[in-house]
């Protein structure tokens, strides 16, 4: 079970992408212009959040910096869910259900509304890089697709594992807030994403963990009144 995450996280945006395309192939609706996005996330600071957090020209050790926790999102999700299993296999079960869930609905939106990254400036701006950009620019091309920007899944999803990890392993709470804090930073700064997709992936993330929070409390108290 535990390896069904990640198939979904790497197939699920190529197959909503392909999805997309069949629907304004037969004029249901209209994608969205990534224009609209890149002026929306110009709008508080007067210029592309990318270029205000790095410069036009960058540096080598931020870069390397933030691909690293850019990646370790992938890395965050299956960890997560092998301390989960050795604690309690139901918890792990729950885990796995509540990714999977938000995964889909992710999908589901990128299907109606997808939105395109900031792609063609990180071609410009990160031509070549050092270990961890390499390692992700292999990731994106062969797992992740434009049209699934908005709102950010990695966002969503990480806030998620960040609650999970943080909720049940006490001792490494600072370690996912912190982890899920600079991979929100970084999916901006390696442009992959504008900052009202991060917000909007943050929203999604916020809503989907009192959501299920509320389901687990409802089901607990059902329980409890069957038992009675």
């Amino acid at each position: 079970m535990g390896l069904y995450v990640e198939p979904v996280v790497s197939i699920g945006p190529i197959q909503s992408t392909l999805l997309s395309d069949r629907v304004y192939q037969h004029g249901c609706c209209a994608p969205v212009p990534w224009s609209l996005f890149y002026e929306v996330g110009c709008l508080d600071i007067g210029e592309f959040p990318a270029f205000f957090l790095r410069g036009k020209h960058g540096n080598a050790f931020f870069d390397e910096f933030f691909h690293f926790f850019y990646f370790s999102y992938y890395l965050a999700i299956p960890h997560t869910g092998v301390l989960l299993f050795r604690k309690d296999v139901k918890l792990f079960e729950s885990y796995v259900f509540q990714l999977s869930s938000l995964f889909y609905l992710c999908f589901v939106i990128f299907i109606f509304l997808p939105v395109e990254g900031p792609i063609a400036l990180r071609n410009e701006y990160f031509p070549q890089g050092g270990l961890f950009q390499t390692v992700v620019d292999f990731i994106y091309t062969g797992a992740e697709k434009p049209g699934a920007a908005f709102p950010s899944s990695h966002v969503a999803a990480m806030f998620l594992v960040a609650w999970w990890g943080s909720t049940h392993f006490r001792r490494m709470k600072t370690i996912y807030w912190v982890t899920c804090l600079f991979m929100s930073i970084a999916t901006v700064y390696c442009m992959f994403h504008y900052a009202v997709d991060v917000i909007g992936g943050l929203l999604l993330g916020v809503v989907a963990v009192l959501m299920f929070n509320w389901a687990d409390i409802r089901r607990y108290y059902d329980e409890t009144l069957h038992k009675r």
